[in-house]
């Protein structure tokens, strides 16, 4: 046979030409005679033989597909630890804010209980309304509250409704002071935090969170007037999220309803 390049005279067998030294192995070749030929050729123009079609392999795409799919997994990687890193954070962050309400709502007021400043300064340091707005936190917050109130119960310059009641409530609360005659009871005739006109050593049991949606809330609670008496009052405190927190928005008893109370005394009065 020839070769392709030089048109020399070789070898059938040859792998190289002997003359210009170009590789022969890969080039098609007739199955009878070893005449290089084209790779399009069907048939052989030596000898005539037809020739097997050579399927041509394409290149492998499973390469890139590894490829692809490495970069894929590594992504997926990345995201996962992601958000395993945050879940941490925020598993280390409610812990410290749970220990925190802890010291906060120790149900054991005693003379060296933490001062109210810093006890509110403990309870408003944390930023998780996560962690707020559920019903563990609903009574943590409750009990704290009621807590501190009947701590103060001797001190006739505390005001727990400042502290504690919704901006609503204490806006409300003063317009009926103000249009209060002298001598006037007001528009109720309770303390809606003792639920009586008197109180000796005031007492409170926490029940249940009966209601949570994302700014409203109900809690009910048993107040005792005079220490852990028999006589208790079931009370349901509406509850309002705002200014990071809760705070009472309303008292509702068997009897009455504090801020529809108010409501009314204010409608009343402010027509005369």
């Amino acid at each position: 046979m020839k070769c392709k390049y030089c048109g020399q005279e070789i070898e059938n067998e040859a792998q190289f030409c002997p003359n210009c030294g170009k590789d022969l192995s890969k080039l098609k070749k007739c199955v009878n005679c070893h005449e290089i030929l084209d790779n399009d050729s069907e048939f052989c123009p030596l000898c005539g033989t037809k020739q097997p079609k050579v399927e041509v392999k394409k290149k492998s795409s499973k390469k890139w597909l590894w490829v692809v799919l490495l970069v894929i997994l590594l992504g997926v990687i990345g995201v996962i630890y992601s958000i395993i890193s945050g879940k941490i954070d925020l598993t280390n962050t409610n812990e410290n804010l749970t220990q925190q309400i802890d010291i906060a709502t120790q149900n054991d007021i005693s003379e060296n209980a933490p001062r109210e400043n810093e006890m509110k300064e403990v309870l408003y340091s944390e930023n998780d309304f996560t962690k707020k707005k559920t019903k563990e936190y609903v009574k943590q917050r409750v009990t704290y509250i009621y807590n501190e109130v009947f701590s103060h119960e001797e001190d006739y310059n505390y005001n727990p409704d400042s502290l504690f009641c919704s901006e609503e409530f204490i806006k409300l609360a003063k317009f009926c002071e103000k249009l209060m005659s002298e001598g006037e009871i007001g528009p109720i005739e309770v303390n809606y935090w003792v639920q009586s006109q008197d109180c000796y050593h005031p007492s409170f049991e926490f029940l249940d969170v009966v209601e949570l949606e994302e700014t409203l809330s109900a809690a009910k609670i048993y107040v005792h007037s005079f220490g852990e008496s028999q006589d208790k009052v079931a009370v349901l405190l509406m509850l309002k999220f705002e200014r990071g927190d809760w705070f009472i928005d309303d008292f509702v008893t068997e009897n009455y309803s504090a801020k529809h109370e108010m409501e009314e005394f204010f409608r009343n009065h402010s027509f005369e």
